[in-house]
């Protein structure tokens, strides 16, 4: 995905790494690189017993520039390690200026990255690399040649992002695109458009045509945008029939020397068909949604594992923080857990997977429907009223609340997953939010039940000052003045029996568990 760069001489060098359990705001089950910027989750896969999760990364400084790919591990999806970066910009190459978002893939059992290499003048028409690995995935080497150029699409003003699937055998790519289109009235406007690649030679791609634009009408009304950025295509049941469901993150590009707009990320759900006539997949979509309503979260990338599809998403450092405070900290950025994903009539749901649940400590005690978070805190929270979590000021009056949602019926619930500046509300029949918080000294986080329902209802938006739609110059907080966007280190962390409702019992109120941070593995 694209950014603005931090111009170099503003990269700020990073001191000896402090130890994470020195900053009250570090998300340590989140991420275990203690320092840099990090951004897009990127080429996650399992491979010869271990989980590899890579992402956009700037070890030098909180700044997005000259991004390469960070690289951690896990055996289970809990305990992580640090792993050797994976591609880096090479001058006087197509990825001199950064390697940006891609995936990861086996061809006859051996690793692959797939990317997008950005060179030159304009950023925003990336070209398509390829790395090959080594059994460990820790070596890897450049393929030769560009895979993919700059596609010869009319009003093409950008392309990045690849994403490998298969369709009826056919080996097949798509990425994100933004087309320049004029009215018969001769105006100007840009969509976004899902181009198509065969990629039955992973080292020479062909390119096919679009999938499917902005102007579908649904397509328009869930990811309004010029650009969809770090589109996901992946087929999920949902109840007795298979359907293909395309998440795409809404960018708009800055004009007049504005800052590019990151708008959340949306989904469309709906029916992938091959056209014969035209020698193209084509995607007719029948309805929709926002994949996160969270104010902080963005350029999530799925994984399909068996039966099972995960997501991970970037989450930024958010409006309340500024770029002064993310340079003192000396990282910006984390990934959310990863999280199941699953249709329940044309909504798009998620779960915390189940490995999580290692994760555990002692049980917390609420107070009558109340928990008292000290900072930093780090727990598991599960209910089946509705819930809000508030920060709380020394005096203990409410500074702001964080995060709501509505009661939830039946055997469905709310998962909140707090670890210290991160928040995830995931309800099992509602829309998940993302939201970034920073206690100053003496305040805290408190988590509340709020019995038959919340002021706001099911997966309710948090208003203009925190909706997902405003959010401007993500990749350059000093564009954003004081409210700060940063975002996307990565470290998921893993359980199990987490949709297990059996151990909330029958009653309402909240059932919570500190998590402990484990060991690198």
């Amino acid at each position: 995905m694209t950014a603005p760069e931090t111009p170099a001489g503003e990269s700020l060098a990073l001191e000896t790494p402090a130890p994470a359990d020195a900053d009250p705001h570090f998300p340590a089950l989140h991420r275990v690189h203690p320092r840099g910027w990090l951004n897009d989750p990127n080429g996650i896969i399992r491979h010869d017993g271990r989980w590899h999760v890579f992402f956009q990364h700037n070890p030098d400084s909180a700044h997005h520039h000259l991004i390469r790919w960070g690289h951690m591990s896990s055996p289970d999806l809990v305990t992580w390690r640090v792993e050797p970066m994976g591609p880096e910009p090479r001058p006087g190459t197509a990825d001199a200026d950064g390697c940006w978002s891609g995936v990861a893939t086996l061809e006859d059992g051996v690793p692959h990255l797939v990317y997008s290499g950005v060179s030159g003048g304009d950023l925003a028409l990336s070209r398509v690399l390829v790395f090959r690995g080594d059994a460990t995935m820790r070596t890897w080497e450049p393929l030769p040649a560009v895979a993919a150029d700059v596609p010869a699409e009319p009003g093409i003003i950008g392309v990045r992002d690849p994403f490998l699937f298969e369709l009826d055998s056919r080996r097949l790519a798509v990425q994100g695109a933004g087309l320049r289109r004029t009215a018969a009235d001769g105006t100007e406007r840009i969509i976004p458009a899902l181009l198509a690649w065969d990629r039955s030679d992973l080292a020479s791609w062909t390119y096919l045509g679009v999938v499917l634009t902005g102007e579908d009408p649904i397509a328009a009304r869930h990811i309004p945008a010029e650009l969809w950025e770090c589109p996901q295509l992946v087929r999920l049941a949902d109840g007795d029939r298979e359907r293909w469901v395309l998440t795409g993150g809404k960018w708009r590009q800055g004009h007049d020397g504005a800052p590019d707009t990151l708008g959340g990320v949306g989904y469309v759900v709906g029916e992938l068909t091959w056209d014969d006539a035209a020698g193209c997949p084509r995607l007719s979509p029948e309805t929709g949604g926002t994949v996160d309503e969270g104010p902080d979260f963005y350029a999530p990338q799925v994984c399909v594992d068996g039966d099972r599809a995960m997501l991970w998403g970037w989450s930024w450092e958010g409006e309340h923080r500024t770029l002064e405070q993310a340079d003192e900290q000396g990282w910006a950025g984390c990934l959310t857990f990863p999280r199941e994903l699953s249709l329940r009539d044309g909504l798009l749901v998620s779960a915390p997977v189940p490995e999580l649940a290692a994760l555990r400590g002692e049980a917390l005690v609420d107070d009558d429907g109340v928990l008292d978070l000290p900072s930093p805190a780090r727990a598991e929270v599960r209910t089946r009223d509705g819930v809000r979590v508030d920060l709380i000021g020394a005096d203990g009056a409410v500074v702001r609340t964080v995060a709501e949602v509505g009661a939830v019926a039946g055997a469905d619930e709310t998962v909140v997953l707090i670890d210290a500046s991160i928040v995830e509300l995931l309800p099992t029949a509602a829309t998940p939010q993302t939201v970034r918080v920073h206690p100053a000294a003496g305040e805290h986080l408190r988590v509340s039940a709020l019995g038959g329902g919340s002021d706001l209802g099911d997966g309710a938006d948090l208003g203009d000052g925190l909706g997902p739609g405003d959010r401007s110059g993500l990749r350059d907080g000093s564009e954003l003045g004081g409210g700060l966007r940063l975002g996307g280190g990565a470290v998921p962390a893993d359980g199990s029996g987490l949709r297990d409702g059996s151990e909330l019992g029958g009653g309402s109120g909240l059932r919570a568990w500190e998590l402990r941070v484990p060991a690198e593995s």
